[in-house]
This record gives structure tokens, C-alpha cells and sequence, in this order.
């Protein structure tokens, strides 16, 4: 070998010495998180009348459930401390007429506020309620009475007319890229149907709906790790899991948790469109008492050994997929 391998050998067996040497534990403990979200059949059904004054169906739907967001916090109190629903701790509050901060640890949603193509749909589509683009077509003209508009004042009533709406405007070529309705087989029964969507109804009559925490940082009361020899991750007490459901607007149908599409969103502007698709607040989960109103459903229980326990659930094991209720349902 000549002195000049020699040396190249050298320099790259002490940059491997030293990247090795380099590695250093942080503690950090990052995993993706798993659970479960039931909302009450009741939830599913809207009461009143529609637009045009006929009593609405009694069947429950799950298009009646807004996006579910859910949140992990330090902790989360009963109703009448905090709110008058169970609530995450609030931080100090540093101005007048502003709540202070939950700070929460993560979140995510099952099902979100989508741009759905029309400046009447706007702030009133959730993603993952309907099947295909004529269940919405048939949920907003025919069984609401809230007829979908477009941009020359035509009633749209089309589910095909929608997509291809969409495709234009998104400049899109698949049903994947828009996500307003199924668009995967996530029970592997190789069809597209009720069974795809966000919620599925369960023996009890109720809906179920998965949720995913990806890649979250995992939080442990750290005096109990120091007092009692508590693994972290494993059984050490973690962070709350909280949730809630904006629901629409008895009347207008929108989210109270939605920009109110004034200069917000995804911006239409195109020969005869011109109009802003609304987006989800966001800090939805930072000061929720500003969003929750009237008819929203609130998480309230968790189930524990077949029995529903009335609380917070509190994660302690990163593997475990918690089940949480949102059975209360906030009132005037």
C-alpha cells in the first residue's frame, strides 16, 4: 500500500472512530400514536327543519359530524372548571378578552374543512362524509335544502359536475388529490363505499372513527419517573387525550371553527370565479372555548376494561389505542 492509500485508510477509519463516538442518547421518546373516537348515534342525526321549512331526515348521517379535533394535553378538567365542558388546562392569560393558551403537545383531526369547489360549499364540507360526489350533491340540494350554486347562478345538482369542477380548478386528475370523498379501500373488501369513510357505525348503533398522532413527542410526569421507578412510555402517567366535534351551524350549515372565507383558503380567481374556500383556524386547540358553541359534542369518557369511565384518558404505554367518547354536548 502506498503512503498515499495508507493515509486516505487512516483518515477514513478515525472519521468512522469519531462519528461513532459522536452518538448521543437525547431521551426523546417519538412514536406513532393510535386511537379511537365515538360519537353518539343521537350526534349523527340533525333535528329541525331545512331551508324550505320540511322536517329533516331522522336517519342518522354521518355528514351531520364535523371534523373531530383531538388534542394531548397536560391535563384536562371537568365540566364547570375550566368551561362548561371538559376542557385541557389553560395557561396564564397575558391580555384583556384573550383565554390563555392550552398548549397542547400534538393533535390532529379526523376528517378536515376541504375546499370543496363551489363558494357556497364553502366552510361547510368536511373530508371523509361522503362516498362519492352525488351523496353530496343529494345531502346539500335535496336533503338540507342548502342548494349548491355555481359561479352564473345555476343549481348544481351533479355529483359529476362537482368533481370535474374541482379537477379544473385544483388543476387535479384524481378523486386522491381532492379528498372530499372515498377514495382508498381502507377495509379491503375491493369496493369503495360507506365502509371507506372516516366513520363507520359499530354494534351499538354509534360511529367510529380511527385517529393517528404521527411521530409524537411523548410527555411523562417526570417526578413520578424520579419517586417511583416508572418507565417512560411504558407506565409512567403521560398526557391527556382530549377531543371535540365543531358541528355545523343549525342553519347555515358552516363551522364555527372555519375562517370565515374572507381572504382565507384556497383563492379562486378565474374568469366568472372569484372567491376564497376557507381553511380551519389554526389554533383550533389552543383556545377552543372560541370555537366550541351550541350542538358541538365534546369527549367526556373513555373506555376502560368494556366499561366507559367518565374523565380524560391518560396515556401511559405509547402502544396503547385508547377509545374516547364525545358524549357531552355542549348546550346554551
Amino acid at each position: 500500500m502506498n503512503k498515499q492509500n495508507c493515509l486516505t485508510l487512516i483518515s477514513l477509519l478515525a472519521m468512522s472512530s469519531l462519528a461513532g463516538g459522536c452518538k448521543y442518547q437525547e431521551g426523546l421518546i417519538i412514536n406513532t400514536m393510535k386511537g379511537t373516537v365515538v360519537v353518539p348515534r343521537a350526534a349523527a342525526i340533525k333535528t329541525g327543519l331545512d331551508a324550505a321549512g320540511n322536517p329533516l331526515s331522522a336517519d342518522p348521517n354521518i355528514a351531520n359530524i364535523g371534523p373531530v379535533y383531538i388534542g394531548v394535553f397536560p391535563s384536562v378538567y371537568p365540566a364547570n372548571v375550566v368551561a362548561s365542558f371538559p376542557h385541557p388546562e389553560v395557561g396564564p392569560q397575558y391580555q384583556d378578552g384573550v383565554e390563555g393558551d392550552t398548549y397542547p403537545y400534538g393533535g390532529t383531526t379526523v376528517g378536515d374543512i376541504r375546499f370543496a369547489c363551489f363558494q357556497a360549499l364553502a366552510c361547510k364540507v368536511t373530508s371523509g362524509r361522503f362516498v362519492d360526489y352525488d351523496a353530496m350533491a343529494i345531502w346539500f340540494n335535496d336533503i338540507l335544502g342548502q342548494p349548491i350554486v355555481s359561479a352564473d347562478n345555476q343549481n348544481v345538482t351533479s355529483g359529476e359536475l362537482i368533481r370535474q369542477t374541482c379537477f379544473d380548478l385544483l388543476e387535479v386528475t384524481s378523486d386522491e388529490e381532492v379528498r372530499l370523498t372515498a377514495f382508498e379501500d381502507r377495509n379491503g373488501d375491493d369496493k369503495l363505499n360507506e365502509l371507506d369513510l372516516d366513520f363507520v357505525e359499530n354494534a351499538d348503533g354509534d360511529f367510529e372513527g380511527e385517529f393517528t398522532l404521527w411521530q409524537q413527542d411523548f410527555f411523562w410526569d417526570r417526578d413520578e419517573e424520579r419517586e417511583k421507578g416508572c418507565t417512560p412510555g411504558l407506565d409512567c402517567t403521560g398526557f391527556s387525550v382530549w377531543a371535540f366535534a365543531d358541528q355545523p351551524d343549525s342553519v347555515s350549515g358552516r363551522f364555527t371553527a372555519c375562517e370565515d372565507g374572507s381572504n382565507e383558503g384556497f383563492e379562486v380567481e378565474e374568469y366568472n370565479h372569484d372567491f376564497f374556500g376557507g381553511r380551519s383556524v389554526p389554533d383550533v386547540l389552543n383556545r377552543p372555548t372560541q370555537y366550541i358553541t351550541e350542538g358541538d359534542i365534546v369527549a367526556n369518557e373513555y373506555l376502560d376494561g368494556g366499561d366507559w369511565v367518565e374523565g380524560a384518558y391518560l396515556w401511559k404505554d405509547v402502544y396503547d389505542r385508547p377509545t374516547i367518547r364525545l358524549g357531552h354536548e355542549v348546550s346554551p
